[in-house]
């Protein structure tokens, strides 16, 4: 039977850092890559589904993977959610968007999806974006070596949490990742008010419509490794302080003998949500979305991802400083 190209969906993926903002921007930019009715596939090294479900996403389309990376220890489960959902009917989503961990390599990803027979005739990589975090603490100006990386097979960048930065730094990131690759297509993600605003800083030269699409990854021999990365998972109150949260945050990321790599909470209140993150030594502003529970009072999360990292201590000193009704949660 030939496959025509009508049967094919687009397939997104988005990378990026810890903490670059790639989950709060997942609604607006699938409207500026034109998808319409996307479902998206949130791969979260933590158990993450409240977080997720925070900014409003519809648990109609939305698949969650926990407790790995797509690249390496959550392979087999991507491709056979995949190879599930390409069943489905087109009336239900019109395109698929992966957004991965933020440890996870691009370029195995798609070196992974290119070896799959069935998922090449029936999804086709319309966009691999990767997200730059304009608000860490990188030099004005730097790319690190994973940014390299990802920018060699990325056909868009979203630099993220512009507002945080000057437009001096802005412009410099620009400039960087233009030099970097100079095909690439260049957003900008901010927040304006309570709104995640994404809008377009330029295309790259050889623009979109003639631009060949990452299709496979050549240099990347094996799966990486992330084993050793832990995660700790605690349940939130209803109506937990923000701010003490935010205070404890800002205490643990700057702890002299560091171990924690990502720290990220969803907490619920009477009108919605307060979302909280932390990269490194920085914690972002606290971020509020309007989502009406109804009734129901259901519990936060916070998940703390890093090396060496202690439950019993950790949970002892969120019960002190925040709340004596945090409890653990198991991925």
């Amino acid at each position: 039977m030939t496959v025509t190209g009508s049967l094919t969906r687009p397939l997104i993926i988005l990378t990026g850092d810890l903490g670059s903002g790639k989950t709060s921007g997942l609604p607006f930019l699938a409207e500026q890559l034109g998808s319409q009715m996307p479902y998206f596939v949130v791969n979260e090294v933590g158990a993450s589904d409240r977080f997720v479900g925070a900014f409003g996403i519809p648990s109609s389309r939305l698949s969650l993977l926990p407790g790995g990376c797509v690249c390496c220890e959550k392979q087999e489960e991507l491709i056979a959610l995949l190879n599930v959902l390409v069943e489905r009917p087109h009336s239900e989503f019109d395109s698929l968007i992966v957004e991965t961990s933020g440890l996870a390599d691009p370029a195995t990803i798609l070196q992974l999806l290119s070896s799959q027979l069935k998922l090449t005739h029936q999804l086709k990589i319309k966009s691999l974006v990767y997200f730059l975090d304009a608000g860490s603490d990188r030099e004005a100006g730097y790319l690190g070596t994973q940014d390299l990386t990802s920018l060699a097979v990325a056909d868009v960048c979203v630099i993220a949490k512009t507002d945080l930065v000057s437009q001096e730094r802005c412009d410099a990131l620009v400039e960087a990742v233009s030099a970097a690759n100079p095909t690439v297509d260049i957003f900008q993600q901010r927040r304006e008010g309570d709104k995640v605003v994404v809008g377009v800083i330029r295309t790259g030269e050889m623009g979109r419509a003639t631009r060949p699409l990452p299709t496979i990854a050549t240099g990347h021999a094996g799966a990486a490794d992330h084993s050793r990365v832990g995660v700790l998972n605690f349940e939130l109150p209803f109506g937990t302080s923000w701010l003490a949260l935010s205070t404890w945050l800002i205490a643990l990321l700057h702890t002299p003998e560091g171990g924690v790599l990502r720290v990220k909470a969803a907490i619920p209140y009477s009108r919605g949500w307060v979302t909280l993150n932390g990269v490194g030594t920085i914690v972002f502003p606290p971020e509020s979305t309007d989502f009406s529970h109804g009734h129901e009072r259901p519990l936060g999360t916070l998940v703390v991802i890093g090396n060496g990292l202690s439950q019993d201590h950790m949970l002892r000193s969120l019960r002190a400083f925040v709340s004596s009704d945090i409890t653990t949660m198991h991925a």
